[in-house]
């Protein structure tokens, strides 16, 4: 080889970089692999974390009966909508667990009929719709509530539904009260051992007597629960009655089960804007009785009742005169 030739061989080695000895590339290598891993094990053990065990129903009752006694607060609508999550999450055993501790409190005194027939409601509700996932006794427990578990409504004893007979136990309660909140929770009875007959419920109700307009709400109410599971508006189950008069007290009780169940009066007001002109009065006065319940501040009411015909304002808002 010439020297010229040599001279560019050494210049050459002179300019590359010696690699690393390969062991120490090998060493690195590792190094860096194992934080990577150690790092991912971290997030995986964080994501499969056990979660918190739900707190026992005295604990429930407990933070409950604080949030809904609060200055301000309203008792019972709090504590319906807080009831109707533990029943989706937890249960309905949980649920009754729970309500039965908050019912017990002097704090909620004369809330405890109301918040076992929302318990009824909510039951009915949960056991129709197959996206919820409804617990494999919620029906039996659905029975008891329709039968008036756990009041003393003066309700014969076991067993609570009769399939041969759509008016028991109705039928055999005893005093006024009782056979009120009876009659309103029927439908639901009705219904659950029916298939969903809403034209047999309405026969029901049509036997119940002096009792029969809250027992036509009652329908209203399981036809509001029926409309969020059948996507189906409200309407299509009351007019199902040839009775006006009892189609119309049906969707006085649809228009406050869909305002009970969203804790706002939005949905009620939308339904309310198709009543015929000499059914919107009733309809936007029941807007007006659940509203009161959800929302203390008469100017609020007003507020929320701005779009309503000027006509039915005041009955939304439950505020000042109403028009005839």
């Amino acid at each position: 080889m010439s020297k010229k030739g040599r001279r560019r061989n050494r210049q050459a080695a002179v300019a590359a970089p010696a690699a690393p000895p390969a062991r120490k590339l090998s060493r690195r290598a590792t190094i860096v692999a194992t934080a990577v891993g150690l790092a991912a094990l971290g997030v995986v053990a964080w994501a499969i974390r056990p979660a918190p065990p739900a707190p026992s129903p005295e604990q429930h009752a407990a933070g409950l009966l604080a949030k809904c006694t609060a200055p301000g607060a309203k008792p019972d609508a709090c504590v319906q909508a807080d009831l109707e999550q533990v029943l989706r999450t937890e249960g309905q055993q949980a649920a009754f667990a729970v309500l039965t501790l908050v019912s017990s409190s002097p704090a909620l005194a004369g809330y405890d009929h109301a918040l076992a027939h929302h318990m009824g409601r909510l039951s009915y509700t949960v056991i129709g719709d197959p996206a919820k996932g409804a617990a494999s006794g919620a029906q039996n427990s659905m029975a008891g509530m329709a039968g008036m578990e756990g009041m003393d409504h003066g309700a014969p004893s076991q067993p609570r539904l009769h399939p041969d007979d759509l008016l028991y136990p109705c039928n055999q309660v005893e005093g006024k009260e009782a056979q009120i909140g009876c009659w309103q929770m029927q439908p639901f009875a009705v219904l659950m051992q029916t298939g969903n007959s809403f034209e047999k419920a309405f026969w029901a109700c049509s036997k119940s007597g002096e009792f029969a307009v809250m027992c036509e709400e009652g329908i209203g109410q399981a036809a509001g629960s029926r409309s969020r599971i059948d996507r189906k508006p409200p309407e299509s189950y009351c007019s199902v009655s040839t009775d006006r008069t009892a189609a119309r007290h049906c969707m006085v009780g649809a228009v406050k089960d869909l305002i009970m169940n969203a804790l706002d009066v939005a949905p009620g007001i939308k339904l309310c804007r198709g009543a015929d002109a000499d059914f919107a009065k009733d309809c936007y006065a029941a807007v007006g009785i659940m509203h009161a319940g959800i929302e203390g501040r008469p100017q609020a009411r007003l507020f929320n009742c701005s779009g309503v015909p000027d006509a039915y304002r005041n009955a939304c808002a439950r505020v000042g005169p109403q028009k005839s």
